[in-house]
């Protein structure tokens, strides 16, 4: 279907091409990777879609992907790797990968070890009985896991990965561990089904106590069964998920292809391989820290957030290079030209679907800024709106109530308005989170927003409501912008209209007086769709701003 008529498209569109345009431009001029201690780099990449013993739900469909974004990524800073996909993806093939980077690497070499795929939690093996606390195990699972037989060892335990990593780092060899899998996690709001489907990378079950009786590990002492990573100094570890989210398997988060689906922590240490994380400069562990888990926790709406190891406040633990690069730094995020009479089927719309009544409904609705099309099914939409019971769902929540035609206009644009800003935010990634991370929250409770690496630092908070209104936060008085401590918080008030509210903070070295104006001339007023383009302006004047977004999830009662 074309797109529907919409206000102020060759500018929105224009900025879309260009939003898109920058991160192909960053996918192909990309830094040179190197050893943070001087030697070879080596990588173990893996996805696996496939598992030929399990059933059609248990199928994903990101995992390949992610495992060859890395390996582009990697190939295009200079270190060329074939990951191993699906059918490829075996224990015997793992373990003997693993067993030649420990042989052949040496004391400064780099070991970049990533798995996109299926996760589990198990009674815990007998091998290796009362070394964890709640007596369970985690693995990983490769192509040909199954319950019973010869597929329940088609494995890799956390333990058998912690020895390994564990002799690395006892040869000081530096390692960057990601683990784009779900072991345990439990959603902390519900998921409304009138959305998509959503898939995590979780089996859930456990294997056959025979069968698991059986499974013989790779040889290694108690203490590398007991090794906790915290400990290793060269090691740097993400994993998918807390015991409190989910691994999604989730499209729209890759610019270059939106109908794609993918697991966000890989694509984004992808773009962190590629320099997109420290415009092509050294990167930290707390930076590399800081960018995977803002940018994931954004990109999924706050349902997936990234486990981190080590977890320590030590300044000296957390300044270590993980990501060194030589070369030229990556091109910055620039404000798009305006280009005349843009191609509008390339404004990067807003994919609506309707249920519970006619997509002819969206020819009446009384229409917004951006651009938006219809889409045939909820599973490849961005929005879908239910017009019977007159709510606007996003990935799972309800955005909105009473939403008629008169509203969805705004909706619309507030989703728009949203992925741009988080587009820009991914190279100047601002740390914006609620204490309770993704959580619904109702009348009573009192939930506290925090934005981090703020000292002084200019600051501009403001909330994009579910209709489009924008509303500025801070500062209230401009003579308050700039802040004395590293955090700074806020304590939203829950109130109605339920739904979704999304905080946008922007913090500088300079003030923001020329985005304030514009804001003060937009505030309270149905406008969404139109601050995206002033934060790439205020971008393109300003390097040292970095933005980050979180989501104020509410409702009536808990859920």
């Amino acid at each position: 279907m074309p797109l529907l008529p919409h206000k102020n498209l060759p500018f929105l569109a224009a900025l879309s091409l260009a939003l898109a345009g920058l991160v192909l431009e960053r996918a192909m001029a990309g830094p040179t990777l190197m050893a943070p201690g001087g030697g070879a780099v080596h990588a173990l990449i893996v996805g696996v879609n496939k598992y030929r013993n399990l059933g059609p739900g248990a199928q994903l469909s990101g995992a390949a992907a992610d495992a060859k974004d890395i390996a582009e990524a990697l190939s295009g800073a200079g270190v060329k790797i074939l990951p191993i996909l699906d059918f490829d993806a075996t224990r015997e093939r793992f373990v003997t990968e693993m067993d030649h980077l420990i042989t052949s690497s040496n004391p400064g070499d780099f070991v970049i070890i990533a798995f996109a795929g299926h996760g589990m939690q198990v009674p815990e093996y007998s091998q290796w009985k009362g070394i964890e606390p709640n007596s369970i195990n985690e693995q990983i699972a490769f192509s040909g896991f199954g319950f019973s037989g010869d597929g329940a060892g088609q494995v890799v335990v956390n333990k058998e990965l912690r020895a390994w990593i564990a002799r690395l780092d006892a040869k000081n060899v530096d390692v960057l561990v990601i683990m784009d899998s779900c072991f345990s996690g439990g959603m902390t709001r519900g998921f409304d089904r009138r959305s998509s489907r959503m898939v995590t990378r979780e089996i859930k079950g456990d294997v056959e106590k025979s069968d698991r009786d059986k499974f013989i590990p790779i040889e290694m002492t108690e203490k590398e069964a007991r090794t906790e990573v915290r400990s290793l100094s060269h090691v740097t570890f993400l994993a998918g998920a807390t015991p409190n989210s989910v691994v999604p398997e989730t499209a729209g988060i890759d610019p270059r292809n939106t109908k794609s689906v993918r697991g966000a922590l890989s694509y984004f240490i992808a773009r962190a391989i590629e320099g997109t994380a420290s415009n092509g400069k050294d990167l930290t562990r707390e930076a590399l820290f800081r960018f995977a888990s803002q940018n994931v926790r954004q990109a999924t709406g706050e349902r997936q957030f990234v486990d981190i190891e080590p977890r320590v406040a030590d300044e000296m633990s957390l300044r270590r290079v993980v990501l060194r690069f030589s070369g030229e730094a990556v091109v910055p995020v620039e404000s798009p030209r305006i280009q005349p009479n843009p191609d509008p089927s390339l404004a990067d719309p807003i994919r609506i679907a309707v249920v519970n009544g006619s997509t002819n409904a969206l020819e009446g609705i009384e229409k917004g800024a951006a651009p938006f099309l219809a889409s045939k099914s909820p599973n490849d939409a961005d929005l879908v709106w239910d017009l019977s019971n007159r709510d606007a769902i996003v990935r799972g929540d309800i955005v909105m109530h009473g939403v008629d035609g008169s509203l969805l206009g705004g909706v619309i644009d507030r989703t728009w308005a949203i992925r741009a800003v988080q587009k820009l935010s991914i190279s100047r990634t601002l740390a914006v989170r609620l204490q309770e991370e993704g959580k619904i929250y109702v009348i009573g409770d009192d939930p506290e927003l925090i934005v981090g690496g703020v000292k002084e630092r200019y600051l501009t908070v403001f909330n994009i409501a579910a209709d489009g209104e924008l509303q500025l936060l801070f500062p209230t008085d401009q003579n308050d912008a700039l802040i004395d401590n590293d955090e700074w918080t806020y304590r939203p008030t829950v109130a109605k209209p339920f739904g979704v509210d999304n905080v946008i903070a922007a913090a500088s070295d300079r003030p923001a007086d020329a985005f304030l104006r514009w804001f003060n001339n937009h505030n309270h007023k149905r406008d969404a769709a139109l601050v995206a383009s002033e934060i790439a302006r205020w971008a393109a004047a300003d390097p040292t701003l970095k933005i980050g977004t979180v989501g104020l999830y509410t409702s009536s009662y808990r859920r």
